[in-house]
C-alpha cells in the first residue's frame, strides 16, 4: 500500500479509535457519510484537513504520519496546494500533488515555494494530458 493509500485507512482507524460512526463524523464535518466512506476507501480525498483533525482531536502531523513524507512540512504542503488551487487544480489531485511535491523536493530541496509549485504543475500537466 502506498503512502497516499494509507490516508483513508488512517482516517478510518482514527474515527474508529474515537468510537465514531461514519455518520457521526460525516455530520460533524458537514459532509455526507458517502463522501467519508470514499475517503476511507481511498476513492477520493478530503479537502478539509483542519476540520477533520479538529473533529478527530488529533494534530495534522499525527494524521498524515507515514502518508506525507516527513521532510515536507505542513506549511510547505499548504502553500503548494494553495498555489495549485489558484492555478485551477482541484483537491481531488491531492494524492498526485503530494507524490509530485515529494519528487520535486528530492530533485531540488533548495527550491522556493513558487519553483516547487511550477515543478509540480509540470508533472500534473504531463500526468493529466
Amino acid at each position: 500500500m502506498s503512502r497516499l493509500e494509507q490516508l483513508g485507512t488512517k482516517i478510518s482507524q482514527c474515527r474508529q479509535n474515537k468510537n465514531m460512526t461514519q455518520e457521526e463524523l460525516a455530520r460533524r464535518l458537514g459532509i455526507t457519510p458517502q463522501a467519508l466512506s470514499k475517503w476511507e476507501r481511498n476513492l477520493s480525498y478530503p479537502d478539509i484537513m483542519k476540520n477533520l483533525t479538529d473533529n478527530l482531536q488529533m494534530a495534522y502531523p499525527a494524521l498524515v504520519e507515514g502518508v506525507v513524507p516527513e521532510k515536507l512540512s505542513y506549511g510547505l504542503l499548504t502553500e503548494v496546494v494553495r498555489g495549485l488551487l489558484q492555478r485551477g487544480y482541484y483537491m481531488v489531485c491531492l494524492p498526485k500533488i503530494i507524490e509530485y511535491l515529494d519528487s520535486a523536493f528530492r530533485e531540488n530541496s533548495e527550491a522556493d515555494t513558487s519553483e516547487l509549485i511550477d515543478m509540480v504543475q509540470e508533472k500534473l500537466k504531463a500526468f493529466y494530458s
